[in-house]
């Protein structure tokens, strides 16, 4: 590897998220950055109804969980004079609607509607509806760290949680902030965040031992794919293809940092290269 004398600009981005975040804002603000293939996807009926039920009647002494298959979910209270496992006493179960819009209160033990529903019974309803077109945070962040991969950022820590993210970058994440601030919840805190720096020698050197991990972690991944021989031709071209984006990375970092950064380029393309000879081997097969 050889270098020369750079000055490094570029910026630390990280985020916080506490809040649900609308699907349809969202879904509009990637495609106008043309994000559309990371936009994560809304909530599913059961999961917006679990939602729904742990906003509404959640608390310390409250339990829900998922009944007959996941077809609808139980909501149970501690209740310390009980013993042994059912410590929960039940309080209801709420199932899916099924072809309908009306979201029913059963008795756990009749599985009859309750008479006497809970007092904020009609606020889960609403919840639920508001739910369907809402992101699971979970969803949210797997989305959010795909996005900083195609933005060419690398994890500065093995867990991810801060990333280092190239100059040219900088502006597609500051839309996307402006994106997630419009589609969240109010008085909630969805957040995207970037520290702009210019990279001392010592940060070249984290930011260059951060690229190294991450990429030959990748294709540690890839490799042990191809050679199991487990998986179909069109996978092995999607594996092939996620070679070539990591040497594409690799390159653009070289420019980036003013060095060659020779051995990451030749892992690179050795992935690439098993990836190409395993799909040959499919053919006449």
């Amino acid at each position: 590897m050889t270098s020369k004398t750079v000055n490094l600009s570029g910026g630390f981005v990280f985020w916080t998220l506490s809040g649900n975040t609308d699907h349809t804002i969202m879904s509009a603000g990637f495609s106008q950055l043309n994000l559309s293939r990371y936009c994560p996807e809304k909530n599913t009926e059961g999961g917006a109804l679990k939602a729904a039920l742990i906003k509404t009647f959640g608390g310390r002494n409250i339990d829900v969980k998922s009944i007959q298959r996941g077809k609808g979910y139980g909501v149970a209270q501690y209740d310390g004079t009980r013993v042994g496992d059912g410590r929960y006493a039940p309080l209801f179960d709420v199932m899916l609607p099924k072809g309908s819009t009306k979201i029913d209160f059963l008795s756990p033990e009749t599985g009859e509607a309750i008479e006497n529903e809970p007092a904020n019974a009609n606020e889960a309803r609403k919840r639920f509806w508001r739910e369907l077109d809402c992101i699971p945070l979970n969803k949210l962040a797997s989305s959010l760290v795909r996005v900083v991969k195609h933005l060419g950022g690398i994890p500065l820590r093995d867990n991810g949680g801060v990333y280092w993210l190239p100059e040219d970058s900088l502006k597609i994440w500051d839309g996307l902030s402006l994106v997630l601030k419009h589609s969240s919840e109010v008085g909630k805190t969805n957040k995207l965040y970037r520290v702009q720096t210019n990279i001392d020698p010592k940060g070249v050197e984290a930011i260059m031992d951060a690229l190294t991990r991450t990429t030959l972690g990748e294709l540690k991944t890839l490799e042990d794919d191809i050679k199991g021989g487990s998986i179909g031709k069109r996978a092995m071209e999607s594996r092939r293809e996620k070679a070539s984006k990591l040497q594409d990375r690799v390159k653009r970092y070289a420019t980036i940092l003013g060095t060659t950064l020779t051995d990451l380029e030749d892992a690179c393309e050795d992935t690439d290269q098993a990836a190409a000879m395993a799909i040959l081997a499919t053919f006449g097969s």
